[in-house]
């Protein structure tokens, strides 16, 4: 995981040009960052994705194959408190999925969960996989869905999801400690 795609001091978009060179030179064959909904929609209706073209391009230029993290909020709304959701994901599943073969549907939800208790994130966040899985599968069948990168050990998020048959709607368990 390199933050290739997000800007900003504490991030790697300025850098990401070296950092491919140097994964591609000791072998990595593969960068995992975010599709930040800022980036790719400033303004709600304003579809501005040439600065991920740009990084996709040197992605390509290196052989390096690129994991996309879906974006969970914009503007303070998470994916299932706004309309922006179902826009931002037609638009990318539309333009990226037959691209890319692989989608992580949101990083580290349990941890959003834990610390925002008021905002209902299992249901929301189920919702919201289920709207990704259905329209990255529709831009592209072959394409595989990942369920959020879980890393809390407590798992009740998890619980939730296979409570409700979240796991219908990704096709491999993605868990980091």
């Amino acid at each position: 995981c390199s933050h290739i795609t997000m800007m900003g001091d504490r991030w790697n978009y300025n850098t990401h040009e070296k950092e491919l060179k140097i994964l591609k030179d000791i072998n990595s064959r593969w960068v995992r960052s975010d599709l930040v909904v800022y980036n790719l929609m400033p303004n709600p209706g304003e579809w501005t994705p040439s600065v991920y073209d740009q990084i996709f391009k040197h992605v390509n230029k290196e052989g390096i194959s690129y994991l996309p993290i879906l974006s969970s909020s914009y503007k303070g709304q998470f994916a299932w408190e706004g309309d922006w959701y179902n826009k931002y994901i037609q638009i990318v599943a539309d333009k990226y999925a037959k691209q890319f073969p692989y989608w992580e549907v949101m990083n580290e939800m349990d941890l959003v969960m834990n610390s925002n208790p008021t905002r209902n994130v299992p249901a929301g966040y189920l919702s919201a996989l289920q709207t990704s899985y259905t329209y990255l599968k529709k831009s592209n069948p072959n394409v595989k869905v990942l369920s959020t990168s879980f890393c809390d050990m407590r798992l009740s998020l998890l619980d939730y999801l296979c409570q409700n048959n979240g796991f219908n709607y990704w096709d491999i368990f993605n868990f980091h400690s």
